[in-house]
């Protein structure tokens, strides 16, 4: 009987939960679709702020279209590397970096090239392109209009972002920011409500039900945008389970394992690095979804990595679920 009541409930969530789901969807597609302009005219206001490094941090959020900006375009948070972006602004020829600051602060980073306001990836460049020829490193472009995301992983105690020089002339002056700067994401989830968990109620029933989904409308609506060195892994973890990764010790050797839980609303819950073969994260309070980044040490960090990664979720005793669908993502 009480089986049968369970099955009856459980059917009932979802005679309502999808419907709810698909509002989600629909509302967070329209809120990215307003909150876009208003990033192309915030830009064009700003144009001076635009030649500068600007650092994600909780002074930056305390701009009032911060959260709900970062929320409707990028809200799959990562929460272990310092984030920075610069532009957008134009470029005729060429943009080269200062590696020397870039290698002096952080043992693993990246820097994409986006096209704006499209934000197709135009081009990168990062650590396992490393060693460079000489301090000054330039790619060219199409002429066009571009902005920069640079991720900077293990870091140092003095930071510093690099000084930008676009067609032969300089941009962007180097800036050095303080080690702590990631410091805002232990309170960020004070500030969730009403609005966030509407905005991303849809993206736990989609993962839910990934299986029977696209692969690539999941991966789309998911993953970060374009980090080419990078892979994911991602799933769901239901109310009082934890998630269990199994890594052989050479799949460590050649990458950076890290992980996110993050709630309904797409909030950071807990996240660290995976830097031994069985690691277990607490048992989540709600339902949340989880993310892997798994981005490698060196350009011949070798494949394949599901052969050598092991991810469930685990209830009591030992309850499980499938494995995560997982790809690189290359836009």
């Amino acid at each position: 009987m009480k089986n049968t009541l369970t099955r009856r409930s459980g059917r009932l969530a979802l005679v309502v939960e999808i419907p709810l789901a698909i509002a989600s969807l629909l509302f967070y597609r329209l809120m990215r679709s307003l909150m876009r302009p208003l990033i192309v005219l915030n830009a064009r206001r700003n144009e001076p702020r635009t030649r500068q490094w600007s650092v994600l941090s909780g002074e930056a959020l305390n701009n009032k279209l911060a959260l709900p900006a970062i929320m409707s375009t990028g809200p799959r948070w990562n929460t272990h590397a310092i984030i920075a972006a610069a532009g957008p602004f134009n470029i005729r020829r060429s943009i080269a970096f200062d590696t020397e600051a870039i290698l002096g602060s952080a043992e693993a980073w990246t820097i994409v090239i986006y096209t704006f306001p499209d934000q197709r990836t135009a081009g990168h460049i990062g650590s396992q392109d490393a060693p460079f020829a000489g301090r000054w490193v330039e790619r060219k472009l199409p002429e066009g209009r571009y902005a920069l995301a640079l991720r900077y992983y293990r870091w140092t105690a003095e930071p510093r972002l690099p000084e930008l020089q676009v067609d032969g002339a300089p941009l962007a002056p180097e800036l050095l920011i303080p080690a702590d700067i990631n410091a805002f994401y232990a309170e960020l989830g004070n500030r969730r409500g009403t609005y966030y968990r509407w905005l991303h109620y849809y993206v736990f029933t989609m993962l839910r039900f990934r299986h029977r989904l696209p692969q690539r409308f999941v991966e789309r609506e998911l993953l970060p945008i374009g980090n080419p060195e990078t892979h994911f892994r991602y799933g769901i973890l239901y109310r009082g389970e934890t998630l269990r990764v199994d890594a052989a010790p050479d799949l460590l050797a050649d990458y950076d394992v890290y992980v996110t839980v993050y709630t309904r609303d797409s909030f950071p819950s807990f996240w660290g690095q995976i830097k031994r073969s069985t690691y277990t994260t607490p048992p989540v309070p709600e339902d949340s979804f989880y993310l892997l980044r798994i981005h490698g040490k060196r350009a011949s960090s070798p494949a394949p990595i599901d052969e050598r990664l092991m991810i469930r979720s685990e209830a009591g005793a030992g309850e499980t679920t499938p494995p995560p669908a997982s790809s690189a993502r290359t836009p």
